[in-house]
């Protein structure tokens, strides 16, 4: 083997390790991506759900006071 090719095959599998260390690199990022996504999604359902309990809260209490008002004989109007 002529010292050309034995180059051309070093620079071969130089290019190589570069595209696996890139492959890789991207790998990680897309994980990375996927687990703030996840965590993302996680808080704005948590979001979600505090607000929907804040709202029932709301609701059920309103209830509550006409139902009181009204035990009392009070016109709730």
């Amino acid at each position: 083997m002529t010292e050309e090719e034995t180059g051309e095959i070093e620079k071969i599998i130089d290019e190589s390790r570069e595209v696996d260390e890139m492959v890789y690199a991207l790998e990680i990022a897309i994980r990375n991506m996927r687990e703030e996504m996840k965590m993302q999604g996680k808080m704005e359902g948590r979001a979600e759900g505090l607000q929907e309990g804040i709202e029932k809260g709301r609701a059920e209490t309103k209830i509550e006071v006409a139902k009181n008002l009204l035990g009392m004989g009070m016109d709730i109007r």
